[in-house]
């Protein structure tokens, strides 16, 4: 059995701004109203599970929109260096043959929204460089992620063209449905 667990802002002990957070997938007008998002998605879906007291054996990221799953799993261990173990529990599935379907934010704006604790997992985990001043979601993915596949075999060759210093960790599958369900 695998339970569904479903995700909602709209409740009494969120502010009426904050109620429509999931009324909307993927709403792209406003940063700070992404970065929330994907933090439902990610921080809220761990602790979610967490609260279930699922034991979960694999997570599994489709898209990197939940990435900030992975900085929860951080910042909730006591011991961070466990973390090499958790790593194993996470595998990504990226569909974006874009590059501007991976999600980055400047880190300003994630350091508006989160703790110090938060901001600097993130920064950690995923920034392109040293340098840089984003934190790309897709970089946390690739970077903490056992396996990491693409949806197609040309979409493949084009992930390894998008993220070259992955190439060797990024396997391609063929999406496909079943037929009879589906239908």
């Amino acid at each position: 059995v695998c339970p569904m667990v479903l995700l909602d802002s709209n409740v009494p002990e969120n502010s009426e701004h904050f109620r429509s957070l999931t009324d909307q997938l993927y709403r792209s007008d406003h940063v700070s109203w992404r970065i929330l998002q994907r933090s439902i998605l990610g921080i809220g879906g761990m602790k979610a599970l967490s609260e279930l007291n699922l034991n979960i054996d694999t997570y599994h990221l489709n898209e990197g929109h939940a990435a900030f799953a992975i900085v929860e799993k951080y910042v909730s261990l006591k011991d961070k260096k466990q973390m090499d173990v958790e790593k194993n529990k996470f595998v990504y599935t990226c569909h974006t043959p874009v590059a501007a379907g991976h999600d980055r934010f400047g880190i300003h704006d994630v350091d508006a929204l989160f703790n110090k604790d938060y901001v600097d997992a993130a920064k950690d985990f995923g920034m392109e460089h040293k340098d840089s001043t984003d934190i790309n979601l897709t970089h946390i993915c690739l970077n903490n992620c056992r396996h990491t596949n693409a949806v197609a075999q040309k979409h493949g060759e084009i992930m390894r063209l998008q993220f070259p210093q992955f190439a060797d960790h990024i396997d391609a599958i063929t999406n496909g449905v079943h037929v009879h369900t589906w239908i």
